[in-house]
């Protein structure tokens, strides 16, 4: 937009119908030598005109160039102008994005803002900073940064999916960690990713990352054969019946649930000295055990074993 000089003299020219039209130039700041753009020619007492070609976050001066019938008059230049940027266009807004799982439906999202979104909101002092920007701002411009960013989270399950929100308007930081609990189904895989609203835009979306178990997909379990010979090496059925003891003995492998007093039995019968668990569920710990049996009855259950939660990212 620009005001027409209503002076006498123009005022003049009106009246008598001599029209005065403008042609409107842009150039950018990057250098003198730049050629002017034409952005188009306003008559009469328009006094505005749309700029379509101007690129968000560009720098640019502007240029009005009054004509009449005898030619060009004197040009009138803006002050530079600094154009907003289009946050939708910026790559990279999120870095150092990771999850950790802390338990059966738990886990913890953390992630950085990244470099991109502070140096388009002018908090770049040095332009040699480009890596890890964050450790040279102050207190003053990292409180400023926090109010005009916020965070949203979206979670899509498998790899066709939708999008779906999950958690939105989180205040923003330079550093930020949550923690999601009633996150069912960890065992199968699910994507995040993290969307940053800048100023009131949404920038485009974090890499998406899959929060699946990766373990062993089995777990060995194996035991020692009781020595009855060195069970009973001063007792009288040593004499008699230790082979009879020890024949036709069989083992179950009996499982608790971290949490839980209730015991499992999971693979009984077994007439060898190890077992091989398929698919156990990685997220959840057990404390197992042997429980002996031959023709007489069942023995005393082995010292129980703990097998922590096979977690990792």
């Amino acid at each position: 937009n620009f005001e027409l000089p209503l002076n006498d003299n123009y005022l003049r020219q009106i009246k008598n119908h001599a029209q005065i039209d403008y042609r409107i130039e842009a150039r950018t700041t990057l250098s003198d030598l730049a050629p002017w753009r034409q952005i188009g020619i306003v008559s009469g007492l328009l006094g505005s005109i749309d700029d379509h070609k101007a690129e968000p976050g560009s720098q640019l001066i502007y240029r009005i160039t009054p004509i009449n019938q005898f030619g060009e008059g004197p040009s009138s230049s803006s002050y530079p102008i600094k154009l907003p940027l289009l946050l939708t266009t910026l790559e990279r807004c999120i870095e150092d994005f990771r999850f950790l799982i802390l338990g059966s439906n738990t886990i913890q999202l953390r992630w950085r803002l990244g470099d991109t979104v502070i140096d388009a909101l002018g908090f770049r002092r040095n332009p040699n900073q480009s890596y890890n920007m964050t450790s040279h701002l102050d207190t003053d411009e990292s409180a400023e940064i926090c109010e005009r960013v916020k965070f949203s989270i979206e979670r899509r399950d498998g790899y066709a999916g939708d999008w779906y929100p999950i958690r939105e308007q989180i205040n923003g930081n330079l550093h930020n960690k949550i923690i999601l609990s009633n996150f069912e189904y960890l065992d199968k895989e699910i994507a995040c990713r993290i969307i940053a609203n800048v100023d009131g835009q949404q920038t485009k979306p974090s890499r998406p990352i899959n929060i699946s178990i990766k373990t062993v997909e089995e777990y060995l379990i194996s035991w020692d054969d009781p020595d009855i010979q060195s069970l009973y090496t001063s007792h009288i059925l040593n004499l008699s019946i230790p082979q009879v003891l020890q024949k036709d003995t069989t083992y179950a492998i009996q499982i608790q649930h971290e949490g839980s007093i209730e015991w499992t039995t999971i693979a009984s019968n077994l007439d060898t000295n190890q077992w091989t668990w398929i698919q156990p569920n990685p997220l959840i710990g057990y404390h197992v055990r042997i429980l002996p049996s031959n023709q007489f009855g069942f023995g005393h259950p082995t010292r129980n074993v703990l097998i922590p939660p096979q977690v990792s990212k």
